[in-house]
């Protein structure tokens, strides 16, 4: 009987128009931005980095990540490339990449010069929020930084004078250029929307760095109303689209939860700060970002 009250009652809510639809969910509305950078590193000039984005990755503060399939190839030596940032209240960043990054530079001290080329072959790179969800709308802007600054070394790469660097992914130095990636990419807010770090805005901290956490965005690409969990398409609106209705319906399903379980149990945290080790048969170096109290 308990079911079909239940059920009589989801009949009721129904589901809201389409065109009202648009303004339902947390990652419905006008989009800001996210431009992708190369950490500068001293004494390095960057002379081709290309970097193959498959997909942006947003991680929802509750259910319902969303994916946003880019397939496309940034150049990160020419000016930063602006993309759409969905809308609403994110918890984390997801970057996939569709291959390796292609790294060229020239390399200068003291006289001494040399060359190096890299393909450096990435996993999901995850950046978590640290001081609050990731909040988007129309009028922000957002700078994603790969590694960070002076994240390489000549030395620890083996570079001298008049030599030509290559590493290839079965060289030791490709373990050191990967966790330069995972372990030290952070996403800053971007003040002046220039989709470059500038010094106030690093000074000022990151809003998220590498963190291990669950992500299963909706299966459907792009970033819409499912983000927010709402993946049979009804929304719950006010009054006038059956909001009393729902609201009682999921008064009703919370009660019997608290009868079946007696009393709720705190829900681990979702993101948990990412703790970084050498892979194996490699060395590394810390990452160069650390949170403080």
């Amino acid at each position: 009987m308990r079911r079909i009250h239940l059920l009589a009652l989801a009949l009721l809510v129904g589901c809201a128009p389409p065109e009202e639809e648009q303004n339902q969910g947390i990652a419905v509305g006008n989009p800001g931005v996210v431009s992708m950078s190369m950490a500068e590193a001293a004494g390095f000039t960057f002379t081709l980095v290309q970097a193959p984005i498959d997909a942006l990755g947003w991680a929802s503060c509750g259910a319902g990540d969303a994916l946003d399939e880019l397939a496309t190839t940034l150049d990160l030596v020419d000016e930063p490339e602006p993309l759409p940032f969905p809308a609403g209240t994110w918890c984390g960043v997801v970057v996939r990449f569709a291959g390796p990054l292609e790294l060229k530079a020239t390399w200068e001290e003291g006289g001494a010069t040399a060359t190096l080329t890299a393909a450096v072959d990435l996993p999901d790179v995850l950046l978590g929020a640290i001081d609050g969800d990731l909040i988007v709308d129309e009028g922000t802007a957002w700078a994603l930084e790969l590694a960070s600054p002076d994240w390489l070394d000549a030395g620890a790469l083996g570079l001298a004078d008049g030599v030509d660097l290559v590493i290839e992914v079965a060289d030791p130095g490709h373990a050191l250029l990967v966790a330069a990636f995972t372990d030290e990419t952070a996403l800053f807010h971007d003040a002046d929307a220039s989709g470059l770090v500038e010094t106030e805005e690093r000074d000022a901290g990151p809003a998220a760095l590498p963190m291990q956490f669950a992500f299963n965005p909706d299966p459907a690409p792009g970033a819409t109303a499912d983000a927010a969990g709402y993946s049979g398409g009804c929304t719950s609106g006010g009054p006038g689209s059956g909001g009393w209705t729902w609201a009682l319906l999921s008064l009703l399903v919370l009660a019997q939860r608290r009868r079946r379980s007696g009393s709720a149990q705190p829900r681990p945290p979702r993101l948990q700060m990412a703790t970084p080790g050498p892979p194996s048969g490699s060395c590394t170096t810390p990452s160069s970002r650390q949170l403080t109290p």
